[in-house]
């Protein structure tokens, strides 16, 4: 057998499942080196960064297998729990963390609102497009179309009607009426103002008449 000194990198305590229903274990020094221990488990309280002596030889299998009775562990005192005071620092990091998320979350919002808007009104653009080009009115034309020029002719053509969708889409206001149709604001105004000359006359109508 050879004897083997150094630091573990990686150790799943886990281990890892087997198609028949078992569990293979391992674990990986700092020379990158797997060691392999077979169906048996290391102790759980090794972990990456303790440093461990024992006795492995290479299996049938070409693995180097663990001799678990000679394994022996040494915890990394460096690995000590957290003093109050780095514990309260690192809370305060995760709260200035949240806290950032949640203060930018609207700008972030706001921007896939735009984007999702813009991406509807250069669907429209590239519609129209296409009726205007059946129709035979688009406004760049079919000579310059089979050249580069045209390609880039077009691309301008369509992001302007892009852009005027979108600008008309977001500056003009609307809301919906209960089967959701759009209603312009002169037809919101309208219908409000309807309402309230309707509840004058009815106040008008119940006046005079005793319960």
């Amino acid at each position: 057998m050879t004897v083997k000194t150094g630091v573990v990198e990686f150790f799943n305590p886990n281990g890892k499942k087997t198609a028949r229903g078992g569990t293979l274990y391992s674990f990986k020094m700092d020379d990158e080196q797997w060691y392999s221990c077979g169906f048996d488990s290391p102790p759980e309280t090794m972990e990456a960064g303790d440093t461990v002596k024992f006795d492995y030889v290479a299996n049938a299998k070409g693995y180097e297998q663990v001799d678990l009775a000679s394994l022996k562990i040494k915890k990394n005192k460096s690995a000590t729990k957290k003093s109050p005071a780095a514990k309260a620092a690192g809370g305060k990091e995760n709260y200035d963390a949240r806290a950032k998320y949640w203060e930018d979350k609207e700008g972030r919002d706001i921007n896939l609102q735009q984007r999702i808007g813009y991406a509807g009104a250069l669907n429209s653009a590239l519609s129209l497009s296409g009726s205007l080009l059946a129709a035979g009115v688009f406004p760049v034309s079919a000579a310059l179309l089979k050249k580069k020029e045209g390609l880039d002719a077009t691309q301008e053509v369509i992001y302007k009607l892009a852009d005027e969708f979108y600008v008309r889409i977001n500056t003009r206001p609307f809301e919906l009426d209960a089967d959701g149709a759009g209603l312009t604001e002169e037809e919101v105004n309208g219908a409000s103002e309807l309402e309230a000359t309707e509840k004058e006359e009815e106040k008008d109508d119940d006046e005079g008449w005793d319960d």
